[in-house]
């Protein structure tokens, strides 16, 4: 349960539903301490934005969501957590797709609470997550 003034890291499910006004996302981020993002989450938004019909508006909505946020990058513990979570998710015989192993390890490398839409990152025991419904 989120409690206000927790840290978030947030999945792309939810900055995309953020950027549709949905009132319990938005309601979230208000009530959210800081607002972080890893840098592989933020790749999805920039690359939905330069494939969409506008995407200098989106790339301007994205530049200005990101005001808002930390950006949270890669490092050394970041690959450890990663190469860890992934062995285990395979030897479970219950992968999930690349760039959420890479948003898993990074939330438990800094202990925060995860927030998505996408119900694999239940696979993941360890994982604090916060999870929205669409």
């Amino acid at each position: 349960m989120l409690k206000a003034g927790d840290p978030l890291i947030l999945d792309t499910s939810v900055i995309i539903a953020g950027f549709k006004r949905d009132p319990e996302v938005l309601a979230s981020f208000g009530s959210a301490g800081t607002l972080y993002v890893p840098v592989t989450v933020y790749g999805e938004p920039y690359t939905g934005a330069l494939k969409s019909a506008t995407p200098e508006k989106k790339l301007e909505q994205l530049a200005e969501f990101m005001k808002a946020a930390v950006l949270l990058d890669v490092d050394w513990s970041t690959a450890q957590h990663y190469g860890r979570l992934r062995k285990q998710l395979e030897e479970n015989g219950t992968p999930i797709p690349e760039n959420d192993i890479w948003i898993a390890a990074i939330t438990v490398q800094y202990g925060h609470k995860l927030f998505s839409a996408d119900a694999h990152f239940d696979r993941i025991g360890e994982l604090n997550l916060e999870s929205f419904q669409q």
